[in-house]
């Protein structure tokens, strides 16, 4: 999961003297961060290629109130609010030698925003962990928005505008009104996934970001003793080796990261000591006997493609040691 808290700042421009476009043009601000966390401390500073704002006398308020003032006092830092909190920044500024005095408003509303993205590939019934993003993979990306008026109402994720950019380039198919989520397929040379969104009210009063990288993984082969009572033992991955105590055991084959939905349809090709074998040579588990009771190793190997994706594929082997009997 990627937690993305973020603040977005809006600025409205008030004039004494000056016309809007003029404050503009005059004046230009940065802000660090340009997108703060609720309560992270924000630093805004003001510079001029008009005025000599070094001799200018400058008034910072936060919220109406006075903050600091004084000739040449370009920069202000404050800490913004939780969520449902706006903070106001207001700057006023004397150039002197007479030059009419103006102001510039700033408006600060802190947003959550966590984005939580889930591959559509293999894992065994009931697992617990994440499905591994692979080459080629089909992956979804959801948007979790906390967008709190300052009235204490939450905005419901569906009566928010989103707009989703995958690789710094929009996506205008799945943007818009409601649309709180980003479904694609990962790229078949395997690249890194860079995902963003922008989020705001219909009343463009609240704005927010939240961004994801994704790095494809290899899919992974693990082989695991299914036993005829307990059913597969996913507790206890064969590694290696594995001792047969039995006359006959099965072992299921279980590959993480391979898409196996809707018309993806992976195939298995099983090996007995480098040789193919047809025991169930497309199934995902394998039963080896021992008949004759002798002793000796094994080596047992499989790998698993799909003919639709290329590069999901993964081979893995081990070894099967039997007890004389």
């Amino acid at each position: 999961m990627f937690l993305g808290i973020f603040l977005f700042p809006s600025a409205s421009y008030a004039q004494v003297g000056l016309q809007t476009d003029k404050i503009q043009e005059i004046l230009s601000t940065n802000i660090e961060p340009e997108i703060p966390r609720p309560n992270e401390k924000v630093s805004i500073k003001v510079e001029s290629f008009t005025f000599d704002l070094d001799k200018a006398l400058i008034s910072w308020s936060l919220n109406g109130k006075k903050q600091r003032e004084g000739k040449g006092l370009k920069s202000f830092d404050f800490t913004v609010g939780g969520l449902g909190t706006v903070s106001i920044v207001d700057v006023y500024i004397i150039p002197g030698e007479g030059n009419p005095a103006f102001n510039t408003v700033y408006r600060f509303s802190p947003t959550d925003v966590s984005l939580i993205a889930e591959a559509k590939t293999f894992t065994p019934l009931l697992y617990r962990g994440r499905a591994i993003f692979t080459g080629e993979s089909e992956i979804r990306v959801g948007a979790l928005p906390s967008f709190v008026e300052k009235n204490g109402n939450t905005i419901p994720k569906e009566n928010l505008i989103y707009t989703w950019t995958r690789d710094n380039r929009v996506v205008p198919e799945v943007s818009g009104y409601g649309k709180n989520s980003f479904s694609f397929t990962g790229s078949f040379l395997g690249n890194t996934e860079h995902i963003e969104v922008a989020i705001s009210s219909e009343d463009g009063l609240l704005q927010g970001e939240g961004s994801l990288t994704i790095k494809p993984e290899k899919p992974v082969l693990l082989f695991y003793e299914n036993n005829p009572l307990f059913g597969i033992l996913y507790n206890k991955a064969i590694t290696s080796d594995f001792t047969m105590k039995d006359t006959e055991t099965s072992f299921t084959a279980v590959p993480y990261g391979i898409t196996r939905t809707g018309s993806d349809v992976v195939s298995f090709h099983w090996t007995i000591n480098g040789e193919p074998t047809q025991i169930n040579q497309n199934g995902d588990t394998i039963t080896v006997r021992n008949d004759s009771g002798a002793g000796g190793t094994s080596l047992i190997g499989l790998s698993i493609d799909n003919p639709k994706k290329i590069f999901q594929m993964v081979q893995e082997k081990f070894s099967i040691v039997f007890n004389k009997q």
